[in-house]
């Protein structure tokens, strides 16, 4: 599900927010949005709606939001790793389900590198 994601910080009121950064350049390049344009929304931690964009600059957004959903369950999935290097395991780690939810399990195979299983940063 793709959603602009919005963080407290974003509100500048009680149904109004100010995109700027990445957001905004994908908001810009990817969705080429307009204004008067309606996008799909989610708070961090919350619920699912729209925003309609009111006003639209190089650097903000402005978007008049509305919940009016509750988002979906997470899914119950397990992730299994063979092994990976050290920078991969972070990374899986961390998008694996930001709400922390599911199971993360790496298995080390035979002809696996044995440096990378006493590597710090995999445990």
């Amino acid at each position: 599900m793709n959603l602009a994601l919005l963080f407290d910080e974003d509100f500048t009121a009680e149904d109004q927010v100010t995109l700027t950064g990445r957001r905004l350049q994908h908001l810009h390049s990817v969705i080429r949005i307009e204004t008067g344009d309606c996008i799909p929304v989610g708070r961090v931690n919350g619920d699912i709606g729209t925003g309609e964009v009111l006003g639209l600059t190089e650097t903000e957004a402005k978007l008049r939001v509305s919940f009016d959903q509750t988002p979906p369950p997470a899914l119950p999935l397990t992730l299994v790793l063979a092994m990976p290097r050290p920078k991969m395991f972070r990374r899986a780690a961390n998008v694996r389900d930001p709400g922390g939810e599911g199971h993360l399990a790496d298995q080390q195979l035979q002809g696996g590198e044995k440096l990378l299983a006493d590597a710090v940063a995999v445990r």
